[in-house]
């Protein structure tokens, strides 16, 4: 039984990704909630996100034409987890950064204190448009 691809707001992650490209990010990803976004910059599936749990590393889906597209391991809790984090990845990549005192985008750990506050290290958060 095929499962039907759940709408997502893909503007804002978008947006952040086109942000980071443009400050010659190569390949962007972040570090959103428990999973890892990462944007497809080369071959057949370029200009999508493949989203990967970041512990395990499992592939999960990918976020293509405002659809999230999810395999069998990917759960309808993860499913739910990861269309909140993709519609608002400022949000979530603060408080990934909050929750794990790393940043969501290099995985540094964050020292200063309006680093921590922010949930992002101020190059990455000024590369990514934060």
């Amino acid at each position: 039984l095929k499962r039907e691809a759940k709408v997502v707001d893909e503007s804002k992650i978008e947006e952040a990704s086109a942000v980071a490209m443009g400050n010659d990010v190569k390949k962007p990803k972040l570090r959103l909630d428990a999973y890892r976004f990462s944007a497809v910059t080369e071959g057949k599936n370029s200009g999508s996100i493949y989203v990967k749990e970041i512990e395990s590393g499992e592939y999960l889906g990918k976020i293509t034409g405002g659809k999230f597209f999810r395999v069998r391991a990917c759960t309808d809790e993860m499913e739910t987890r990861i269309i909140a984090a993709a519609a608002d990845p400022r949000a979530a990549a603060i408080a990934y950064g909050r929750r794990e005192g790393a940043c969501s985008v290099c995985g540094l750990t964050l020292t200063n204190h309006a680093s921590i506050d922010l949930g992002i290290g101020p190059i990455c958060a000024g590369k990514w448009g934060f």
